[in-house]
């Protein structure tokens, strides 16, 4: 049987152009003129005082927060979070019921550092799970090789205790605005976002958008891997067969988003005949600069 190993370079240095780079559409329109799920502030019955009129306007899917914050709305689903949006699960199947969305918002709280606040996303069969992270606010720097004291942190799996300064994706920074935002994917499901500070500090806070993106959808991004399998206790390891496997793709992690650091994929492609022939042709390329 002949075989051919990719041990990827490219796996490690490949990234989307940010111009480049596709997500899911989130629309916020003239409606949302406080936040995603507030229209206003005020102007609205409040739903434990029929009475009043005082209390928060909710957009479609929104649900007013209560009592505890009368002038806001949140996600019908993950409302019980409102005025503490810190360790969070958000799960696909009841938001969607609902509030009839399969995307939402990630206000984080201010934390006054140091501190910690989980997100696991749960994703239904079928979906992938998409950040698009649009601010981020005194959450650590950049060392040159990493991130210390502080990091927004994006990887597969449902346990934020076993995070690993190595895994997953990284962002850092003292004040970011990205005009476009910086968007990720995770290939396995769930996934875990996690918002560390370990300095003091007055403010720490970041602001992110969150999708369950469906593969099958004709909207948004719909990149699946086709024909291979993953091998078993790797990272990000494929094998690819000639048997069964016509026009096959495969891709680095996370794609068409930014791909986590400091990993090595290989990608197996075995043939049943030392006559079979192997063709690689790149459809996307992205390089960072140097």
């Amino acid at each position: 049987m002949g075989s051919l190993t990719l041990g990827f370079l490219f796996a490690l240095l490949v990234k989307p152009h940010w111009s480049q780079v596709s997500w899911t559409p989130i629309f916020v329109d003239e409606k949302s003129i406080v936040d995603l799920w507030t229209s206003k502030s005020t102007g609205c019955a409040c739903p434990y005082n029929k009475t009043g009129n005082d209390c928060a306007c909710c957009t479609d899917g929104g649900c007013h927060c209560g009592l505890a914050a009368p002038n806001r709305c949140a996600q019908c689903g993950i409302q019980q979070y409102c005025t503490n949006m810190c360790n969070v699960t958000i799960d696909a199947s009841t938001i969607a019921a609902q509030s009839n969305k399969t995307y939402g918002q990630i206000k984080s709280p201010s934390l006054e550092g140091p501190g910690t606040c989980w997100y696991l996303l749960r994703p239904d069969l079928g979906q992938r799970v998409e950040i698009q992270v649009h601010r981020i606010l005194n959450i650590g720097r950049f060392n040159g090789t990493g991130c210390q004291s502080g990091v927004l942190q994006f990887m597969d799996g449902e346990d934020p205790t076993a995070l690993a300064s190595s895994k997953g994706i990284q962002l850092c920074g003292e004040n970011e605005r990205y005009a476009q935002p910086v968007v990720l994917f995770a290939d396995k499901s769930p996934a875990t976002l996690v918002f560390r500070i370990e300095e003091s500090t007055i403010r720490s806070q970041f602001l992110a958008y969150f999708s369950f993106s469906s593969n099958s959808s004709p909207q948004g991004v719909k990149f699946q891997p086709k024909g291979g399998r993953r091998m078993p206790d790797t990272e990000c390891d494929w094998l690819y067969q000639d048997i069964g496997c016509q026009d096959c793709l495969l891709a680095t992690p996370g794609y068409p988003g930014v791909y986590p650091s400091h990993i090595t994929c290989q990608y197996h492609l075995t043939t049943t005949s030392i006559l079979t022939k192997i063709r690689i042709k790149f459809l996307s390329l992205k390089l960072p600069h140097k």
